[in-house]
């Protein structure tokens, strides 16, 4: 799952899950962002992985030297196969 925050100017920061399910997205400049994820992971072999999520708050004002909390809730995951190589 890749969690993304978005400026002002539609410019996009993509952060990282870890396996226990904590992201970050860093770093980040002083300002405003939309959250958002990638709703499509493609694969090598061809297959996808697609996500269906939620997220609160749907934006963040982050400060100088601070940080700011959102919780991702996964509603759906599918996975269709690739041609396999």
């Amino acid at each position: 799952f890749k969690p993304v925050a978005i400026d002002a100017g539609s410019e996009e920061w993509t952060g990282h899950t870890s396996p226990d399910g904590w992201f970050k997205i860093q770093p980040l400049l002083p300002g405003t962002y939309d959250l958002s994820y990638v709703a499509a992971i493609d694969f090598q072999d061809g297959s996808v992985l697609t996500f269906s999520a939620s997220v609160d708050p749907g934006s963040v004002t982050v400060e100088a030297g601070s940080s700011e909390d959102a919780d991702y809730t996964i509603d759906d995951v599918m996975c269709s196969p690739g041609g396999g190589s």
